[in-house]
């Protein structure tokens, strides 16, 4: 069967998937990319992060039309990962693949715990007021860290909007802008 093709329908699957589940395709692709290319920082992590961009810019169209993005902390996340990301990315050309791929597994590792953690009770989602001032204070670290994985900084920043507070829908939709730029 054709590379190409089995590359196509792979991550047209790993894309729908990611999407559902609020978020970008790079977490999924990386590992699937990196299964058929060789190089993780020139050639797995480029497309990764463009595919990811891709993503992320069609899930902001339809939670924006929808209007479930918190626009504040959106805007103010983006800022900090996008300028944040970049040294990330050059980090990983100075780093062993392996250190990559380990700190990949341990990012995957980490998101299954954080959303795994018990959801607050006290109001329904529309009444709460979450405090977003830590996913605020950890951005720039998890851009760094998103940078050198290939990565949007959603694997990271999504459970730091849903542990204080923030529904799993609304944190979606706000980390979504925060993903197409970074």
């Amino acid at each position: 069967m054709n590379t190409t093709f089995i590359l196509a329908v792979g991550l047209a699957v790993l894309s729908l998937a990611s999407g559902m589940l609020g978020l970008g395709v790079a977490f999924a692709a990386v590992p699937f990319l990196g299964y058929f290319l060789h190089d993780l920082v020139r050639e797995v992590q480029p497309l990764s992060l463009t595919l990811n961009g891709i993503t992320a810019l069609f899930a902001l169209l339809g939670f924006a039309r929808s209007g479930l993005v918190e626009w504040r902390p959106a805007i103010a996340l983006a800022v900090v990962t996008t300028l944040f990301a970049p040294l990330g990315a050059w980090i990983a050309l100075h780093v062993d693949a392996r250190w990559l791929w380990a700190l990949y597994f341990v990012a995957v590792a980490y998101l299954a715990w954080r959303m795994f953690q018990p959801e607050r009770k006290s109001e329904t989602e529309t009444e709460r007021q979450p405090n977003l001032k830590m996913a605020l204070l950890v951005a720039a670290p998890i851009a760094v860290a998103a940078g050198m994985r290939g990565l949007g900084p959603g694997l990271l920043l999504m459970p730091n909007l849903i542990v204080p507070g923030l529904g799993p829908t609304h944190a979606a939709a706000t980390h979504s802008p925060v993903c197409t730029p970074a």
